[in-house]
């Protein structure tokens, strides 16, 4: 019997009670398989693996942030972990850190949602103290997977299409020695001729063994996210999490407020990217999917959206296209960007919709088709129009997640993101809604 199998009867003997002679806890799923480990100031994740196949062992512990700054003094975090709040019952593990001054908790968890695919790991920390601190950069996900120097390893990844395709959207790339790649995501993806194109937040490591088998994770957050791995000799580091940059990144917490980095899952596959893809698509829509759209028979739907013709669309244009769906037994006509007055000025433009948006969408139903309407509340333009968001508007201005230039335009459909955590932002989410739109039976 080998090391690594005596090692995990070690192991499993005391997964069941979580006390002071067991720090270790396993989860898995039918293609998952996790042991974590509760050190005395910092978790670890010791492995990864599909079940019954060599696994990936990793060699650093979780990197826990190190300082918060307070009344803008640096100050150290000492994190202390706390056995009595920890929580371990087979299905979700939760070890409790925290750190007397600051006083702060952090609370690393994994969690089994389903009984097949990946597993889910989040950070949260809370700010227990009588004062408002600020901390730095917390990643989602961190390892350092041990490798053999003579491993042949593959590295697939995902862009996003953004406004065109690229010529190569799926991307398999031989992981060798000296590796280093970064893949960033954001809520719209950036074009610029001098940048990689963005990513879907995911990646997959396989091996080019018998088995195909690997490991993968993703972000499930659509905000600022990265990736990076970097491969040297028996090495292979890695991050999944938000975008530090630009930096320096810091989040403001106020006495009793919490900081979550994004959830990732993490998973074991074999046969390959297609084997991964089958077990991650079933996962996805069981416990990410909302169960009460599943429910509904007719979906998905079946849509002619107006992107066809780009920001062109008009009234007569998007007649002619219900007509075309309707003949065709289409589900849903749905008008994308195009059909408003400006960016942040969210009401139908008069010269290509004379007679509003309740008029198309009573079109579309009277030839039976479900009427769909893109529209993003969260950008302000330069539109001076009434109940426009106008970035120069002193009120909306505050509202914004960034300063501006003085020469800043907005492009065709998207302009400067304002804060919905602000209160006054969100309830304008609620009530600024087009008077012609609201009126409308859209759906």
């Amino acid at each position: 019997m080998n090391h690594r199998h005596w090692r995990r009867v070690f192991i499993f003997a005391f997964v069941t009670s979580f006390s002071a002679i067991a720090q270790t806890a396993r989860l898995h799923t039918a293609d998952t398989e996790i042991i974590i480990e509760a050190g005395p100031d910092t978790p670890r994740l010791l492995s990864v693996e599909a079940p019954g196949l060599p696994g990936w062992e990793n060699g650093a512990s979780e990197a826990l942030i190190k300082s918060v700054e307070i009344a803008g003094e640096e100050t150290p975090v000492h994190w202390q972990l706390d056995r009595n709040a920890s929580r371990s019952d087979g299905k979700n593990v939760s070890f409790i850190y925290k750190s007397m001054s600051p006083h702060l908790r952090l609370a690393w968890e994994w969690m089994v949602k389903a009984a097949y695919g990946p597993i889910e790991h989040q950070i949260r920390i809370e700010n227990l103290s009588g004062q408002e601190l600020w901390i730095p950069m917390q990643d989602s996900f961190a390892f350092d997977w041990k490798i053999d120097l003579q491993a042949a390893l593959q590295h697939l990844y995902v862009e996003k299409g953004a406004d065109t395709p690229s010529a190569v959207g799926t991307h398999e790339v031989a992981l060798t020695n000296g590796y280093r790649w970064t893949g960033t995501s954001s809520t719209y993806g950036d074009l610029r001729t001098d940048q990689p194109r963005e990513i879907i937040p995911f990646s997959l490591v396989q091996r080019r063994d018998g088995a195909q088998s690997g490991w993968y994770a993703g972000i499930e957050f659509s905000g600022r996210t990265r990736v990076s791995l970097e491969r040297a000799k028996d090495s292979l580091h890695g991050v999944f999490g938000l975008n530090p940059d630009p930096s320096p990144f810091r989040t403001c917490l106020k006495p009793g407020q919490s900081f979550e980095a994004p959830v990732v899952f993490v998973g074991g596959f074999r046969d390959g990217p297609d084997g991964g893809g089958d077990v991650l698509r079933r996962w996805v829509r069981a416990v990410l999917g909302n169960p009460e759209t599943w429910k509904n028979p007719n979906y998905p739907l079946i849509v002619n959206n107006s992107w066809g013709g780009g920001m062109a669309v008009n009234e007569e244009i998007a007649e002619r296209m219900i007509r075309d769906a309707a003949d065709l037994g289409v589900d849903m006509f749905h008008i994308d960007a195009g059909w408003f007055r400006g960016v942040g000025d969210w009401y139908p433009n008069p010269e290509k919709f004379p007679h509003g948006l309740a008029a198309i969408a009573e079109d579309a139903h009277q030839h039976g088709l479900k009427f769909g309407l893109w529209v993003d509340w969260t950008q302000a333009g330069l539109s001076s129009e009434p109940g426009a968001l106008n970035v120069r508007d002193p009120r909306i201005r505050d509202w914004m997640v960034t300063d501006l230039p003085k020469d800043w335009q907005p492009e065709p459909f998207k302009g400067q993101t304002v804060d919905l955590g602000l209160p006054e932002a969100k309830q304008c989410g609620h009530s600024c809604l087009p008077i012609d739109v609201d009126r409308s039976p859209h759906e």
